[in-house]
C-alpha cells in the first residue's frame, strides 16, 4: 500500500450487519466482473470465494430483522444466560466462512509463518519444525504469495476482514460466563485469521489484525479467562509482534508506520495484561481521591517492601521486549525528523509505564536523556502544532515517571551531577523543562514583537497562528506543573539557592520554578 493511500484508511472494527451484507454483495459483483483473474475450476467449488460469500449472505439474512439493523454500539453485557444472536451461527460463520478464506487454496501456497507454530486444535505448538519455517521463507514456494488463489481473503473476499471483526463485536453483549465458554470453544477459529492479518505485508492488514487482536484479549479480560495461559497462544501473539515494531521511517514511510504501530502497541498491552491480570495493590484513603483525578498521576506512596529486591513480576520480560526492543528502539528513527510519529511513540510509553510500575526505574537511563532531548529540541516549539503535540506528550512521558518511581528523584544534598545518583535525574529533568520553556518564551517575544508588515502579510494565517499560542499556553501549564511534581519529589533540590540565582538571570523563569517568598 502507498503512503498516500494510507490516509483513507478505515479500520472496520465496527460495522452493523447490514452494512455487512451490503458490503459482501457489492464485493461479489465486483469479484465476479475480474472472470478472468478466477480459476476456472473454482467455479464448481463449494469452497469458492463467491460460493462462500453467498453462504456468508444467507447466513447474515437468516438473522432477525432486530439483529440486521444492530448499531455498531453493541448493548451492554446481558446477565442472562441468553445471547442476543445464537452462537451457533457464529460458529458456522467462522468455520465455513472464515476459515476457508484464511487456509491456503493450493499445495504449492506456503503456510504462514505465525499459524505454523500452531496445533490442530489451535494451541501454542511446543515442538515447530523450524526447518520448515526456514524453506517456507526462502524456498522458490515464496512466490506462489504472489499468487491471489493463496490469499483468498485480500484477493477474492476483501469482505472477510470485515466479517470478523463483525464476529468479535457478538461477543461483547454475552454476559461473562457465555462470553468465555464460547471464547474457549471458538478461539481455534479466531487466532488464524488474527495471525494471518497479523503476517502480512500489506500494512492496512497488519494494522488490522492487531486491532482484532487487541479485541480479541480485551474479550479475555472481559471474562476473566485464562486461556492464553492454558494454551501458550501469548508467546505466539508476541512473536508475531515483534517483527512488525521494525516499520520504521525511511524504510516505511511515517504514515503507514503510524497506522500499524498506533494499532501494533495497544494490541501487545492487551495481550499482557489478558496473560498476566494485573493484581491491584490497596491504596491508602488519602490517595485514593487524589489518583481518581483526570490530571496527570500524582506521586505514589512508597512500598513497605522493596520491589527492586522482591521476585520480579511475571510480566516484566514481555514488557521489556515492548519497551526496550520497541518503544526506546524506535526513537532515533523518528526524532526530529517525525514529530506525528514520535509522539505516537511517547503517548504509548505513557500508557506502558503504570504495567510496569517501580520497575520502569531500570529505563531511567534509556528514558530521561531522550525525553530531555525532545523538550530541548530548538525547533519543536516553532514546528505548529505537530512540534508542540510532541512535547506534551514529552512532558506526559516524565510525568508518568516520576509518578512510578519518585524516590529516585529524591535528592539529599548538594552533591552528585548530571547523571551522578538520584540528584541527577532530578536536576537533568529541571534542566529539560527550563530549556523547553525558553523555547516557548523566546517563540512568544517574537510574535509580540513581530513587524507590522509582516503581521499584515500573515492575517491569512492569524486563526493557525492563534491556534499555536492556544497550544503553547497549555504547554506552558503542563511544564509548570511537572514542575511542581519534581519539587515534591526532591524536596531538597534548591538548598542551596540555585533555583532563585536562575531567577535572578532570567526573570521569565519565575513563572515556571514557582519560587514562594
Amino acid at each position: 500500500m502507498c503512503a498516500d493511500d494510507a490516509d483513507n484508511v478505515i479500520i472496520p472494527t465496527e460495522i452493523s450487519t447490514s452494512d455487512l451484507i451490503s458490503t459482501i454483495k457489492s464485493s461479489l459483483s465486483t469479484t465476479l466482473s475480474r472472470s478472468p483473474l478466477r480459476h476456472p475450476e473454482s467455479k464448481s467449488q463449494d469452497n469458492a470465494p463467491d460460493n462462500i460469500a453467498a453462504q456468508a449472505i444467507t447466513l447474515l439474512q437468516s438473522l432477525p430483522a432486530s439483529d440486521q439493523s444492530s448499531t455498531r454500539a453493541p448493548p451492554p453485557p446481558s446477565t442472562s444466560d441468553d445471547s442476543h444472536l445464537p452462537l451457533t451461527t457464529l460458529h458456522r460463520l467462522l468455520s465455513t466462512i472464515l476459515k476457508p478464506l484464511f487456509s491456503p487454496q493450493s499445495h504449492t501456497a506456503p503456510s504462514f509463518s505465525s499459524n505454523s507454530r500452531l496445533t490442530a486444535s489451535g494451541r501454542k505448538n511446543p515442538f515447530p519444525n523450524s526447518a520448515s519455517l526456514i524453506n517456507t521463507r526462502f524456498s522458490s514456494n515464496t512466490f506462489a504469495l504472489l499468487d491471489e488463489s493463496a490469499k483468498p481473503w485480500k484477493f477474492a473476499a476483501p469482505w472477510s476482514t470485515s466479517l470478523l471483526f463483525w464476529v468479535l463485536s457478538q461477543y461483547t453483549p454475552l454476559n461473562a460466563k457465555t462470553k468465555k465458554d464460547a471464547l474457549d470453544t471458538h478461539f481455534p477459529l479466531l487466532v488464524p485469521p488474527i495471525l494471518t492479518l497479523i503476517d502480512d505485508e500489506d500494512t492496512h492488514s497488519k494494522a488490522s489484525g492487531c486491532t482484532a487482536l487487541e479485541r480479541f484479549a480485551d474479550l479475555l479480560q472481559e471474562c476473566q479467562s485464562n486461556l492464553l495461559e492454558r494454551t501458550g497462544l501469548a508467546d505466539v501473539f508476541i512473536d508475531a509482534l515483534v517483527p512488525t515494531m521494525s516499520l520504521l521511517p525511511t524504510l516505511t514511510p511515517e504514515k503507514e508506520s503510524i497506522l500499524v504501530l498506533g494499532a501494533l502497541y495497544p494490541a501487545f498491552r492487551s495481550v499482557i495484561s489478558a496473560r498476566w491480570p494485573l493484581k491491584p495493590s490497596p491504596i491508602p484513603h488519602s490517595t485514593a481521591s487524589a489518583s481518581t483525578s483526570t490530571s496527570a498521576p500524582t506521586l505514589k506512596p512508597k512500598a513497605k517492601t522493596n520491589p527492586l529486591t522482591s521476585p520480579p513480576p511475571p510480566n516484566l520480560l514481555p514488557l521489556n521486549t515492548l519497551l526496550r526492543h520497541g518503544l526506546i528502539h524506535s526513537f532515533p528513527y523518528t526524532h526530529p525528523n517525525s514529530p506525528p510519529l514520535t509522539s505516537l511513540l511517547l503517548h504509548q510509553l505513557t500508557l506502558t509505564l503504570p504495567l510496569l510500575g517501580i520497575h520502569s526505574a531500570r529505563y531511567l537511563k534509556e528514558l530521561i536523556p531522550l525525553l530531555a532531548s525532545i523538550l530541548t529540541n530548538p525547533f519543536a516549539a516553532t514546528a505548529g502544532a505537530e512540534g508542540v503535540e510532541m512535547l506534551r506528550a514529552a512532558v506526559a512521558a516524565l510525568r508518568g515517571l516520576l509518578g512510578e518511581c519518585a524516590g529516585r528523584f529524591e535528592v539529599e544534598g548538594g552533591k552528585g551531577g548530571v547523571g551522578d545518583g538520584n540528584e541527577g535525574w532530578a536536576l537533568e529533568v529541571l534542566r529539560a523543562c527550563v530549556g523547553c520553556w525558553m523555547r516557548v518564551v523566546d517563540d512568544e517575544r517574537e510574535h509580540e514583537h513581530e513587524h507590522e508588515n509582516e503581521r499584515k502579510r500573515r492575517d491569512a494565517k492569524k486563526a493557525t497562528r492563534t491556534r499555536d499560542m492556544d497550544s503553547l499556553e497549555v504547554l506552558k501549564r503542563e511544564l509548570k506543573d511537572l514542575v511542581r511534581v519534581l519539587k515534591e519529589a526532591a524536596p531538597h533540590l534548591d538548598t542551596q539557592g540555585h533555583l532563585r540565582r536562575l531567577v535572578e538571570v532570567e526573570g521569565a523563569l519565575e513563572e515556571l520554578l514557582l519560587l514562594e517568598g
